[in-house]
Parts: structure tokens; sequence; C-alpha cells
């Protein structure tokens, strides 16, 4: 409004000084349409000179308002009237037009109504409102398509994300982003995924090679940390020790109840050192021997991690060393005693301290006697090694099963005396073939039915047999003699195994027999088994594959 209005001053000031009085009230006429009021020219003493749109019969109308002084002291002025010479009020502007070292000349005093500037301010006020919702409207939209654009692909990356932290590795991010960061990143991440798929599909390889390691191993592996906690055991472990499915994590001395176990692993952790021991464990009546090795595991940093401890059954070698000092003690019994025997007699008879010719007999015989034992023993040993020697018997020819039965049942009974009632055959009902040394198979029958009448009571029924199974010919000897405990039939066949220690070696032989009888038989392609029970008998047997005609 007072810029409008000074813009029209200077021409309406010229008019004035031209004292161009129509010109004048056209100007008045443009500055009162121009703020649609009205314009008054007052004189320094507040004397109207002139006004539009003319509201007094005459000129010379005096005007007061309250801040008059301030304008004729050459300041702008506005304040709201309410006049009687209005009917509403109105914003009075008061503008000096003349200025002079004693102050103001003449003043405009330019009149508005104040309704129609409040409504043009509310008018104002509104467009700014709305503009403002726009405004706002427009910045939301524009913002929630940039949380769409940019949340869409942090989504989907969360989403992968979460997938790879529960395992899911290999997920790529596909995008179509304007965003290069955001591109950038998707693509940071696809590259990440798929070198952790890698990564892991790596370790799960390697974890599965060590897997079958472990379970294709026959021996025990179990692995602890310092803590005593089991971080691995394999199948084979398990196995030996009975253990079950969920023991790792758990503590080992709560798992394994061995103390011999559990004081060579606290042995290696407290030592830091390989440490070893070896352990028996009874298992359906038999004893398994088990060597226990264990070895401290660091870390990168040479701090002790844990033990590990190996398990090897070594059950056939430590019977083999058994049955070696068995051995030893088996031959030096068997040479001593009868060179002893030997010895003594011979010098009986050379001190000829043996007088009549009836004891010089019986010490000749004892001699005798013994050299034939000692004779056996040794035809033994190299029958032994000569089977040894060769992989497969010789000079084989079709034997019928029946007719061997009773021929070697007459050389039995014949060699023994034996009654003709105690020795009872079984033949087969209808002619059975093998292939054998006939020989061979003779001494075979001959030992077991010799074992069986040796461990038999007097008068107690043998029986020998033979049958067809599954396309084999079974042979057996069965007794009723002493039996053998169950923890020594595997051991029977070895050699110079004698379950009875104490036992006389005239009357039960040196050991050699059934080592005799097993080596034959695998040279024909056979096998050998055993049945017994203490106190009820043993039937020992083999079995030959069947020839047809």
């Amino acid at each position: 409004m007072i810029q409008n209005s000074q813009i029209l001053i200077p021409f309406l000031v010229n008019s004035i000084d031209d004292e161009q009085w129509q010109d004048v009230n056209q100007w008045l006429q443009i500055i009162a349409q121009q703020n649609s009021g009205q314009a008054w020219l007052i004189d320094r003493q507040g004397y109207l000179i002139m006004n539009y749109p003319p509201i007094f019969g005459e000129e010379g109308h005096h005007v007061q308002f309250v801040h008059s002084e301030r304008l004729m002291e050459g300041e702008i002025v506005s304040q709201r009237v309410g006049s009687p010479y209005f009917e509403r009020p109105m914003l009075l502007l008061g503008l000096p037009l003349f200025e002079n070292g004693d102050g103001v000349e003449a003043a405009l005093l330019i009149f508005s109504p104040v309704a129609g500037i409040n409504s043009t301010i509310r008018h104002v006020e509104t467009m700014m409102l709305y503009s403002s919702i726009l405004a706002i409207l427009l910045a939301m939209g524009l913002a929630y398509r940039w949380s769409k654009v940019l949340a869409s692909p942090l989504q989907k990356m969360q989403k992968v994300a979460l997938e790879m932290s529960e395992g899911s590795f290999g997920k790529t991010i596909e995008l179509k982003s304007n965003n290069q960061e955001i591109d950038d990143l998707a693509k940071s991440m696809n590259h990440m995924s798929r070198k952790l798929k890698e990564t892991m599909d790596d370790l799960v390889q390697e974890k599965n090679k060590l897997n079958y390691i472990l379970t294709g191993m026959d021996e025990g592996v179990l692995t602890i940390n310092s803590q005593r906690e089991i971080i691995l055991i394999n199948k084979s472990l398990k196995g030996m020790l009975n253990l079950e499915d969920e023991d790792t994590g758990q503590i080992f001395t709560e798992v394994v109840n061995d103390d011999s176990i559990i004081k060579v692993f606290e042995q290696s952790l407290q030592q830091n050192q390989p440490s070893y021991t070896e352990i028996t464990i009874e298992e359906d009546k038999t004893k398994k021997r088990i060597l226990v090795h264990c070895t401290p595991i660091y870390s990168h940093k040479e701090k002790l991690w844990g033990v590990v401890g190996i398990f090897q059954d070594i059950s056939e070698r430590w019977r083999f060393e058994q049955l070696q000092k068995d051995f030893v003690a088996n031959v030096s019994h068997e040479l001593k005693t009868p060179l002893s025997s030997i010895r003594g007699a011979a010098e009986m008879l050379a001190d000829e301290v043996v007088e009549s010719p009836q004891d010089r007999r019986r010490y000749l015989k004892i001699i005798l006697d013994e050299a034939k034992g000692l004779t056996n023993l040794v035809d033994g040993v190299l029958d032994l090694a000569e089977f040894d020697s060769r992989t497969e018997a010789k000079s084989k020819e079709k034997l019928e099963a029946g007719e061997t039965l009773q021929n070697v049942a007459f050389v039995f009974k014949k060699g023994v005396r034996l009654d003709e009632n105690r020795l009872q055959i079984k033949k087969p009902e209808k002619p059975l073939l093998v292939r054998a040394n006939p020989l061979n198979i003779k001494q075979v029958l001959l030992n077991l039915l010799d074992n069986a009448f040796k461990f038999s009571p007097d008068n107690a029924p043998i029986e020998l047999g033979a049958l067809e199974q599954d396309g084999e010919v079974k042979f057996w000897v069965k007794d009723r003699g002493i039996g053998i405990p169950s923890e020594e039939i595997e051991n029977v066949w070895e050699r110079f195994y004698k379950a009875d220690k104490a036992r006389n070696r005239q009357k039960f032989g040196s050991g050699l027999g059934l080592a005799i009888v097993k080596e034959i038989i695998e040279q024909h392609k056979g096998r050998v088994f055993v049945y017994s029970k203490p106190n009820e008998g043993s039937t020992f047997g083999f079995f030959l594959p069947q020839v047809k005609d």
C-alpha cells in the first residue's frame, strides 16, 4: 500500500507545485481507487485542501487524528480510525509531501477499509495454508516415493541377509536401481554371499571327508577339549565302549566309566605330552585288549586346546602274544619232561644201578616211549611247516563221504581197541562226493576222533557223521566229554594250545592236532567249526565243497 502510493506521490506533488488542481484531483482519485478507499490532501495545520471522493461541503475542514504531530514532523504514520466521516472502520496511512527546515508543508492521507484489508489478509492466509498443505503433500509424496525406492532394495537385502544368517548361502539380490550406492551395496552382498557359499561348501566337504575317514576307521577316536568336553567321537569307539549317539558335548568323565582311560587322558592334559595305556574290555564272555594312545592338541598360539585319543583293538596281537608265551611254556614242558625221563633212565642204566633184566627192560621202554613222543612232536611241527609252505592240498581225488567214514572208523577202532558199540556212525542218506587228498582227510578225522576219545569219560559214546548242507558236505565228531569254556573256543585251533594247562602230556598230546586239522581243511578250500559247552561235550567238524557226478 505504501509502495504503490509512493510511486504516485511525485506526480501529485508536481501537479500541486504547478497549481494544476484538476490534475491534483485526478491523482487523488487514482490513489483512492487504487486502495479501494479515499485520498485526502491536508496542509500543515491539518486543514483539508482537497479530497476524493468529496465528502464535505466545502474545503478548509480541519482533520484531527492521533498521530498527526508525528506526520507533520516527517514520519509515515498508520493507524486504525473510526470516524463519523465513515460508515465502517478505516485504515489511515499518512504520507508527508513537502518537507523543509521547519517541517512538513502538506500531507497525503489515504483511508482504506479495514474489512477489505482483513479479507485480503484472510485470502492471503488461506492461499498460504493451501500452498503449505500442497507443499507438505507433495513433499510427503516425494518422500514416500523416495523411501519406496530406497526401502524396496533394502528389504530385499534384509531378506537375503536373514536367509544367510540361517545358513542359506549363495542367495543373490537382483536390483534395477538408479542409486549407485545401493547398487554397489547389492553387488557387495552378492559377492559376499557367493564367497560364503563357496567357503561353507568347502567346509562341509572337508567335514564329510573327516566323517567318512572316521567312520571307516577300525580304530576308535575320542577328542576332548581342555574343559574335558567331548568334541568328537567316531562309530568304532561307540561300539567298543557301548556309548550313546548323544555323547558329544558331555563331560567325558561322565560318559567313560573306565578309570584307566580317564587317567591316560588326564595325564596328557596335565603333562602336555603323549601317553598310552592298555585296557581289557569284557564283551559277550570274551576279552578285548585295547591300546589307548593320547596326544595333546595345540591351537595356533601353541596353547593346549585338548587331547585326541586313538583306541586300537590289539586283541589278535595280544592273544598271539599270549599264545607265544604259552607256546614257549608248552614247548619247554613238552621237551623238558621226556628229556628228563630219558636222561634219568639212561643214567640208571649207565651206572648199572638196575640189576635185574626186567627192570632194565622197563627203563629201556621208558626211553623208547619218550623218544617216540619226541618224534611225534617233531613230526607234528614238520607237518605244520609243510602245510604252511603250500596254499592248496596235493593229489586230490573224488571221495565218497560214507565210505570215508567207514574206513576211518575201522582204522580207529583197531588202533585204540574201541568197543564196537561206542563209536556211532551217521552216514548220509545218499552218496556225497568231495574232492580231497584221502590221506589228509583220514588224518583229520583220526585227529578229531583221537581228541574225542581222550576227553570223553569211559564208555561215553562218540559220534562220527556226515551230511549235505547248503551245497557243502559237513563232517563232524561229537563227544560227551568235559567240554570247552566259551572264552577258550576261539583259541582251540592255535598251535600248542591246551585248554587244560595241567593235563598229562602222555595222555593228551602236545596241542598240535587241531592246528594241523585247520591247516589241512583250509588247503582244501573248506572251513572248520566247533560247538562246545562245559561238562556237556563238544562237536568238532569241517565243511568241504560238494562235487557232483
